[in-house]
């Protein structure tokens, strides 16, 4: 499984954008991403919904482990 920093890093590399700019994006200082990035800072719900906004899409689809998306169904689909 996928740590939530990590996602936070792959999103941002597939994305084009640095920590830095995120921050910036969503109102925080470089320093507080890269402690949230490293894992010394708990991500927030309200966090979470400021992330997904800055890429156009849901908490659930940045941070929620592909693993759990395949809840209930079985190998036929």
């Amino acid at each position: 499984m996928r740590t939530i920093n990590y996602r936070i890093k792959e999103t941002c590399k597939k994305e084009g954008i640095t920590l830095k700019e995120l921050g910036k994006r969503i109102g925080k200082s470089k320093q507080y991403m890269s402690e949230l990035a490293k894992g010394n800072i708990r991500l927030t719900y309200d966090m979470a919904v400021d992330i997904a906004k800055v890429f156009n899409t849901t908490p659930d689809e940045i941070f929620l482990p592909i693993e759990s998306n395949n809840i209930g169904l079985d190998e036929t689909g």
